[in-house]
């Protein structure tokens, strides 16, 4: 009897422990970035070597994630990016913490 007893109270500890952490969704969230504008020379003989950071911050108190980051470039124009590590043209539902940054390269 004292083991179910001690049980239940453990388990209740655990369930009355677990914080779900929510997520923001919605279109009206207030993202800052250190950069307004990033420029490149599009003169590039081969692969261009010329690299330009762009930092997001989310100053809500709540988790948000960007279903999506991607390149928007013109024909013939190949640009690369890295978004906190996450290599391509597109990245997908990227979160950011609360109160948090993130790069993109």
């Amino acid at each position: 009897m004292k083991k179910i007893l001690l049980f239940a109270i453990i388990f209740s500890i655990l369930l009355w422990a677990c914080n779900k952490e929510e997520i923001l969704l919605t279109e009206n969230i207030q993202l800052t970035f250190s950069t307004d504008t990033l420029r490149f020379d599009t003169v590039f003989t081969e692969l261009g070597s010329a690299t330009r950071i762009l930092k997001v911050y989310n100053n809500e108190n709540q988790r948000i994630r960007l279903g999506r980051i991607a390149i928007e470039s013109s024909s013939g124009i190949s640009f690369r990016m890295n978004v906190d590590g996450i290599a391509g043209k597109e990245v997908l539902n990227v979160e950011i913490p609360a109160n948090d940054s993130l790069y993109i390269f």
